[in-house]
């Protein structure tokens, strides 16, 4: 059939088109077969590669209203010079959309109130100009991004560059703000008091850390949560898995429970060493980072300070900036490594252990191989403090201070990072899970500036919609597409599954590719991890929320596009808890009008504007249904009277104009209804469900609901319902029925789906000849129907009329016509 090209698709040869059928076979608009011949070009993204980048366009509009709003909580009360010094950060920022937006609404912001402030008027001619200067100045001192893709960190500084180079000015440099990492993977500045660690019950491993705020002291008798041994730690449960690799499972879960066994009393002493180390090294580690931020920063002014007439030099050409942060901080090709690279080591260690390999489960660390290896990176070789200069100085960089060298030594030691590595095999692999995985640890990769501003003013972001579960199909269907066009029974997986594995010499993907999924899901779903978000589904842009609001300063504020999936789980409760007290705008929107050319038309998502100052009470302005982002600035701008029009128009085009009472502002009080109504008894309100209300109106109408003395749940008893036919167990299962569309050949075939009937109007509509999506139906004229009118449907019995019949639900009343749905 016709295919779009960047849709999802696979290649064989031509010999092999016989083993598909027609409607698996891939067609030119002639008929003919899509083919492409050696040697042609093909751009294309799709199917796993696309899914793991996320790399879906967010259209201008939507990050501009994001930032508009963010900067409307952002900027209450700030000067113009308080707004030069406002730190951005976007933690999944692909090419940096949200970045450019927030520095062109800064650099507008900055000028307007400097202007005013100042009682002076920069001309029309120069508006421009002074505007390059601000932009400039805020994305060279100001702005901060990670990415998992290493192109799109390139990208990224490309696109930085072309939208803030303003005329006489430097060439921007983001070596030490532009980072290709995993923001949600990485070890924190967490500990766990030491009198938990020393009870015999292993207490600890259920115990959420407790954080080290920026500018605050570790508390004596505590230990570093990178230290310690989880029971999430390469935790591998499929069954698929284990019989494939039977020998490596059982070394890895012995491992891990001698691993996660109690501490002595000698062992917590170790670990309390241990951490006083990692303070040690990370307060030099900020020394450096401003040492290195002081000489690679270029004196850049703004307006009303006048333009140079010709531009100064710089204070080291990008070449030497780059050489400064490489050699020093990350010590490429130096002997002595930086606190830096062994602090994060020891982090990547850690994180490491989650994802260790399962076919090298012999280099798993025990549990004093591990100590033992950390204290060696922490600690060092010692070397005296009167040893020569010239044996010294040749372990660093050439282009740091010599004083600085000679104290590094004196005080922390002589670590060859490198050479370690090489000289340990599971430090070594250690090193390749880290290059491959890109571990982040946010408090050390910005340690200054968490030092000096508590963390970011803004962080920003449409943050990847992917849940992270293991699907084979992934990596087994780039080598056989029928794994994936074809649905196959369990004992024919299980065979083509080993044939493909062995035909193809898949067996090292195939665990590499589980262990990603897989421990990526034991990581982000571990309660010592993300608290907030045990017991719900994870998708990602969840995650997002709760690692913005650490890396957010007390005053912070973040603003995020995501799908509003936090609003209405029933598991949510907890996450709600935390969202409502920090929400400050809630706009949802139905991608109707394909404001997401790549998404469905019926997903729904929203734009979140956070902050960090936790309200005591809950209040938040939300506006639901929305279609039009333009619809947003105009609820807020309206003036007039007049009623809401309904989600549709007068004209039957979907509603994008706006109105004043669009806008709820949501408070306890309205969230106790919510509860009340959409949620168990006993809901507290702060985790209530969150309902798409259109106008202030239907809260009038909600609470009359609320007032009634009878509800449903009263009715326990008196009324039954039932499930009828489960598609799962129905078609895959017990083969009840089975999926053909077709017009049904008499009421007793008749099997209903969703779409088909609608409210007031059982016949709403049917599906199409080939009905694969639910917008694969078309409305039911009912003007026009034969009174004996049957809808097409998609599922016909697969049983005898007797086996149909007794397996059918049944009503407590008689009937002369069931109808199954």
């Amino acid at each position: 059939e016709s295919h779009n090209d960047l849709q999802t698709a696979y290649f064989v040869k031509e010999d092999d088109l016989k083993e598909y059928t027609e409607d698996e076979r891939v067609k030119d608009s002639d008929g003919s077969f899509k083919k492409y011949q050696k040697g042609t070009f093909i751009y294309r993204l799709a199917g796993r590669d696309r899914e793991s980048s996320a790399s879906y366009y967010t259209p201008h509009v939507l990050t501009e209203c994001v930032v508009k709003y963010a900067l409307k909580e952002l900027l209450i009360n700030k000067t113009a010079d308080e707004i030069l010094k406002i730190t951005l950060c976007e933690p999944a920022m692909g090419s940096a959309a949200f970045l450019n937006e927030g520095i062109d609404q800064l650099a507008e912001a900055y000028l307007y109130l400097k202007q005013k402030e100042t009682g002076k008027t920069i001309s029309h001619d120069e508006y421009p100009k002074e505007l390059q200067r601000v932009k400039m100045f805020i994305a060279d001192n100001n702005v901060f991004g990670v990415d998992l893709n290493p192109v799109a960190v390139e990208l990224a500084e490309v696109s930085l560059w072309l939208n803030t180079i303003s005329e006489g000015g430097y060439i921007p440099w983001f070596g030490n703000q532009l980072v290709c990492g995993n923001s949600l993977i990485g070890a924190r500045r967490q500990v766990f008091s030491s009198s938990i660690l020393k009870k015999s019950i292993n207490s600890w491993l259920d115990a959420v850390p407790i954080r080290v705020l920026p500018n605050e002291l570790r508390q004596k008798n505590s230990v570093y949560h990178f230290l310690l041994p989880d029971k999430g730690m390469a935790l591998y449960k499929n069954k698929i898995i284990k019989e494939l690799a039977e020998n490596n499972i059982k070394i890895i879960d012995d491992w891990r429970k001698e691993f996660c066994k109690s501490f002595s009393n000698s062992d917590v002493e170790l670990l309390e060493n241990l951490s006083d180390a990692v303070d040690k090294l990370w307060v030099k580690h900020i020394e450096m980072q401003n040492d290195i931020d002081r000489r690679t920063t270029d004196p850049l002014t703004v307006w009303p300070v006048p333009a140079p007439d010709k531009v100064t030099p710089q204070v080291s050409t990008t070449e030497e900036k780059d050489r400064i942060y490489n050699q020093e901080l990350l010590s490429e090709n130096v002997r002595n490594s930086s606190p830096f690279r062994r602090l994060k080591l020891v982090m990547d260690y850690w994180c490491a252990l989650w994802f260790w390999p399962i076919e090298k489960a012999e280099l798993l660390p025990s549990r004093q191989e591990f100590l033992m290896d950390c204290s060696l990176i922490l600690h060092g070789n010692l070397m005296e403090s009167d040893a020569p200069e010239q044996e010294i100085l040749p372990l660093f960089s050439d282009t740091m201070p010599k004083q600085q060298a000679l104290d590094l030594v004196d005080e922390y030691g002589y670590v060859n990072v490198d050479k370690l590595c090489k000289k340990i095999p599971r430090l070594e692999l250690v090193n390749k899970i880290a290059l491959n995985q890109r571990f982040l640890h946010w408090e050390l990769q910005f340690a200054n500036l968490f030092d000096d501003n508590g963390g970011f003013d803004l962080v920003l972001g449409n943050p990847p919609w992917i849940k992270v579960e293991w699907k084979e199909s992934g990596i087994l269907g780039e080598a056989e597409p029928l794994f994936v066009v074809r649905k196959l029974s369990a004992s024919d997986l299980s065979d083509l599954r080993n044939e493909t594995i062995e035909k193809y010499n898949l067996k090292t993907d195939y665990f590499n590719e589980f262990v990603n999924a897989s421990a990526t899901q034991n990581f982000l779903g571990a309660l010592e991890n993300y608290p907030i978000l045990l017991g719900i589904k994870t998708n990602l842009f969840k995650c997002f929320m709760p690692q913005a609001w650490m890396i957010g300063n007390k005053n912070g504020v973040s603003g995020f596009l995501h799908p509003e999936g936090n609003y209405d789980d029933p598991n949510g409760g907890v996450f709600r808890k935390q969202i409502y007290s920090r929400l400050r705008f809630h706009f949802q929107f139905i991608n109707e009008l394909r404001l997401f050319s790549d998404v469905h038309h019926c997903t729904k998502f929203s734009v979140n504007i956070y902050s960090n100052l936790k309200n005591n009470s809950v209040s938040f302005k939300n506006i639901s249904n929305l279609f039009s982002v333009n619809s947003v600035d105009l609820c807020f701008e309206y003036s007039g009277e007049g009623k809401v029009e309904g989600i549709k128009d007068k004209n039957n085009h979907w509603n994008i104009n706006g109105h004043k009472n669009r806008i709820v502002n949501i408070d306890n009080d309205i969230l106790k209804l919510f509860a009340s109504l959409y949620d168990e008894p006993k809901t507290p309100d702060i985790q209530a469900r969150l309902p798409a209300i259109h106008s202030f109106d239907i809260i009038e109408v909600l609470r009359k609901f609320a007032e009634q003395p009878k509800q449903l749940c009263d009715l326990k008893g008196k009324y039954s319902s039932t499930v009828m036919w489960d598609e799962t167990n129905a078609v895959k299962k017990d083969h009840t029925i089975k999926r053909q569309t077709q017009f049904p050949e008499s009421p007793k075939q008749l099997i209903l789906s969703g779409p088909h009937f609608y409210v007031g109007n059982p016949i709403n509509k049917t599906p199409r000849r080939k009905c694969k999506l639910n917008s694969d139906y078309v409305p039911s004229d009912l003007i026009t129907l034969p009174t004996n009118y049957l809808p097409r449907t998609n599922y016909i019995p697969a049983c005898s009329n007797e086996e149909y019949n007794k397996r059918t639900p049944k009503v407590p009343w008689k009937n002369s016509l069931i109808v199954n749905y």
